[in-house]
């Protein structure tokens, strides 16, 4: 699973999924994506329903240091106010920068969608999750 703003550009631009590694230039196992199944109601514009299931062109080897599943949780369940996020990537570390070589990860509390638009003005929908401190970092 991924941002489906990551995979607008597929198959145009192929993709691969690295697990088991936080280097991306080494480590881990690597396999092509073949399918990737953006939310139906995706919208590029306003980033609504930004996520995308990727099918991938082999088997991951859970099992392997590094490689396993995690519990999806019950739909419509929603993520309690407070509730600590981690969310990682490999993206810049600073605006206008390259990505990082290194997967990076911080935690963060997810707060009300409400509060969000109060601190962004707005454009935060029912279908977005909203995490972080009001105070930014």
């Amino acid at each position: 699973m991924t941002a489906a703003h990551c995979t607008e550009w597929f198959p145009e631009y192929p993709l691969e999924v690295q697990a088991g590694s936080n280097s991306i230039h080494t480590g881990g196992q690597r396999l092509i994506v073949n399918a990737a199944i953006d939310h139906p109601l995706y919208d590029d514009w306003t980033l609504d329903n930004d996520i995308s299931v990727l099918h991938l062109a082999g088997t991951l080897n859970v099992g392997l240091p590094g490689i396993a599943t995690i519990a999806m949780p019950v739909q419509g369940a929603g993520t309690a106010v407070g509730t600590s996020a981690r969310v990682s990537g490999w993206g810049a570390l600073y605006e206008d920068h390259p990505g990082s070589d290194y997967l990076r990860y911080v935690f963060v509390p997810v707060i009300t969608n409400a509060e969000c638009n109060a601190l962004y003005g707005g454009g935060i929908t029912a279908g977005m999750l909203c995490a972080g401190y009001p105070e930014g970092n």
